[in-house]
């Protein structure tokens, strides 16, 4: 009421409370998306920092058929990152762009495929105790192909999870475009979670892949991994996202080289001594 006691100051706010509809639409609008596959446009993206300070890449999609037309999702594609570069490198193969020489000029790229905002195929993927959702595309289409605003069997979920496309900006770097809906992302995440959680690593259920491996490669920074502690999945798992070289007091193996080098050595010195001997004897 206008009248009532907080009614001035809330009055105050009117400018806010209608721009508040198109941010909340943006952040939080995906979680009203059933999951399924859908066409959408990829309506923006630009690089941009989280509120950590790391690097991502910030995209948009707007479905463009089905009962959720005009829907935005959002979601980001982190860049500093172990695992951040390999999947945006994936996500530009397929567009059908080629790839950058340099990092730099990632962001004449999303300046680029935000001005030809391409039609693209994705899957929408709700995450578990969440408002977030995954989003993966799968494959750039011909617009002409695609009958904006109309009726498709968007119900069918065929697929894992994408690695974590996290909807809104709240989700910031919740979301990354990770495994792309591989069923060995899954995978992957399920034992990197597991692992997290027993290193007594802080996670959120909706965690990705990027997200949980920097996660752990920051704990280790901070502790020692020592080898001998660790058992045989755990090095395999940690080697399989670039971390292995952090665990303290791995032994390294020996080379061919190095062990040819060493009989060569005892080789010239029990020859030397043999050669002592005889001569030894003669006197």
């Amino acid at each position: 009421m206008a009248g009532s006691k907080f009614g001035k100051r809330l009055g105050s706010m009117k400018k806010r409370w209608d721009t508040s509809k198109n941010q909340a639409d943006s952040m939080f609008g995906g979680a009203k998306v059933d999951e399924g596959e859908y066409y959408a446009r990829l309506t923006k993206a630009f690089i941009k920092e989280s509120q950590k300070g790391n690097l991502m890449i910030r995209r948009e999609h707007t479905i463009i058929d089905g009962e959720f037309t005009g829907s935005i999702l959002w979601d980001n594609m982190m860049i500093e990152t172990d695992l951040g570069f390999a999947f945006i490198r994936r996500w530009i193969d397929v567009l059908g762009y080629n790839q950058p020489d340099d990092p730099t000029e990632l962001e004449d790229f999303a300046e680029a495929v935000t001005a030809d905002s391409p039609t693209v195929k994705i899957r929408v993927k709700h995450n578990a105790d969440s408002d977030f959702i995954n989003v993966d595309v799968l494959e750039q289409v011909d617009a002409s192909e695609v009958d904006e605003g109309g009726s498709d069997d968007n119900g069918s979920d065929e697929g894992g999870d994408e690695g974590g496309d996290g909807d809104g900006e709240g989700a910031d770097e919740g979301g990354d475009a990770g495994g792309e809906g591989d069923d060995e992302a899954d995978e992957l995440r399920s034992k990197l979670m597991d692992f997290a959680k027993a290193a007594d690593i802080e996670v959120d259920d909706d965690d990705t892949v990027d997200v949980l491996v920097e996660r752990i490669s920051e704990d280790m920074d901070k502790y020692d991994y020592k080898f001998k502690e660790m058992t045989e999945d755990e090095v395999e798992l940690l080697d399989s996202v670039n971390l292995g070289d952090k665990i303290v007091g791995r032994p390294k193996p020996k080379t061919a080289k190095k062990t040819a080098k060493k009989t060569a050595k005892k080789t010239t010195k029990k020859t030397t001594k043999k050669t002592t001997k005889k001569g030894t004897s003669r006197k």
